[in-house]
C-alpha cells in the first residue's frame, strides 16, 4: 500500500512522516517542492 501526506507548507507533515516512520527526516522550511521522502511503518 502507497500512503502519500499532502498538504501546505509549515502544516506539520514532516511531524507525521517522522512520527509513523519513527524516522528523523527534516523539513527545509522553505514552501516549494523538496526531495521525496520514502518511510516503512509496521
Amino acid at each position: 500500500m502507497d500512503i502519500a501526506i499532502i498538504g501546505l507548507p509549515q502544516s506539520g507533515k514532516t511531524t507525521i512522516f517522522n512520527a509513523l516512520t519513527a524516522g528523523n527526516s527534516t523539513s527545509t522550511g522553505a514552501g516549494g517542492a523538496g526531495p521525496m521522502q520514502v518511510g516503512s511503518s509496521k
